[in-house]
């Protein structure tokens, strides 16, 4: 005897619409602080349904539309920026995510699978929790056209090990970076960095859809910035 692994896709396009602000100062000139703050952003989507590998129960699970709404959280980042030598600057900072924004996610159906004579709403608790990222980060000027930058920043797991699952692995995060910038005359220069976001592993028991594991997630960011300004 065998089974078929049959498979549920999910497709779709949304659209949001939100306000964000920065306030930045220097009161002396060795000091820089700012701020920045970015509001809620709650994205409408709709899309299709699909089933694949579903030989024998097509009628059971028939092709349709879906809808859901994610609240994306609120956003705030506060730093300040000291200067400890001519060509030293040293910068410290938090971030505190809004995460308890997505306690949920809920998709409409408008044909229930296994029956598709009905509407059916799949409901799944996500229970995240708002959270503070801390920053640290250092920028030293080599001569008047080149920089060197490294940072860190830790960032603590922003939901309950139980509901932890596949498509958002979580785990406090811990992430160092590296970067350069030359600048090659007044109005143009180039940036390049590199993050390595490493979370530390985590343990799922009591999963409420079963979904329990160990679980672990690494991911390499590399950036190329060419700026022109006049």
């Amino acid at each position: 005897m065998f089974f078929l692994q049959s498979r549920l896709k999910l497709k779709g396009d949304g659209t949001g619409i939100t306000f964000n602000f920065g306030l930045y100062t220097q009161p002396m000139e060795n000091l820089k602080i700012g701020a920045s703050y970015r509001h809620n952003i709650e994205v409408d989507y709709d899309g299709d349904v699909s089933y694949e590998d579903i030989t024998g129960a097509e009628v059971l699970f028939q092709a349709g539309k879906g809808t859901t709404t994610i609240n994306f959280p609120n956003d705030l980042k506060i730093g300040l920026a000291y200067r400890f030598m001519e060509d030293l600057w040293i910068e410290a900072g938090i971030n505190y995510v809004g995460w308890s924004s997505y306690d949920s996610l809920n998709i409409e159906f408008d044909k229930a699978p296994g029956n598709p004579a009905a509407a059916y709403t799949s409901r799944q608790a996500r229970n995240y929790k708002d959270i503070i990222t801390y920053r640290i980060a250092a920028e030293y000027m080599l001569d008047e056209n080149f920089a060197l930058r490294c940072g860190f920043y830790y960032e603590p797991m922003p939901v309950d090990a139980d509901f932890i699952e596949p498509m958002l692995p979580e785990g406090n995060r811990f992430c160092p970076s590296l970067g350069i910038g030359y600048s090659f005359n007044k109005n143009f220069s180039l940036d390049l960095g590199y993050l390595s976001i490493i979370a530390e592993q985590s343990e799922t028991k009591n999963n409420p859809n079963s979904l329990n594991g160990l679980y672990n997630s690494h991911a390499n960011v590399l950036c190329l910035t060419f700026n022109y300004k006049y």
